[in-house]
């Protein structure tokens, strides 16, 4: 069964608790009173038919000369503005986190806050490299050679 926008839903709800499929009759919108305010009737039209008053000429003849139901109740047309899109999305897990930052990716609340996170970091790593250049640069002025690794002095 097709999902339903929560009003229409809630309504279709209603109707199926309250009656029967054999209750069930469809009038088409030109013998629907209630579709006179649709179609921009004015008011002087609406009253001058007499239907939205007394209701269309077949509720006041016998059941059986009643129009018949040309239509499927359970046929919904396809693109039905009332009946909610399917939303398909696709996921996919890793057993081992690939990255050390993803596992902090993953929490972040929203979009806009990851994108944010990702800026800081990106300015970050600039500046890092900027400090870098300026280092190697001044130990070439000095004539020292910049070590690549961290010696056990350093850390210490």
């Amino acid at each position: 069964m097709r999902q339903f926008h929560t009003f229409v839903a809630n309504r279709v709800a209603l109707i199926h608790d309250d009656s029967e499929p054999h209750q069930w009759n469809h009038m088409s919108g030109a013998m629907n009173p209630a579709d006179d305010a649709s179609q921009g009737f004015t008011a002087d039209i609406v009253l001058s038919q007499g239907h939205w008053l007394m209701g269309p000429e077949y509720l006041w003849k016998p059941k059986n000369m009643w129009p018949m139901l040309t239509e499927a109740f359970n046929d919904v047309p396809d693109g039905d503005p009332e009946v909610k899109m399917d939303v398909k999305m696709c996921m996919s897990s890793l057993g081992k986190q690939s990255c050390p930052l993803l596992e902090y990716f993953q929490n972040c609340s929203s979009w806009i806050r990851l994108k944010k996170v990702v800026a800081w970091l990106l300015r970050y790593q600039e500046r890092l490299l900027n400090v870098s250049k300026r280092e190697q640069k001044r130990a070439k002025e000095l004539n020292h050679d910049v070590p690549k690794y961290i010696t056990l002095k350093e850390i210490k």
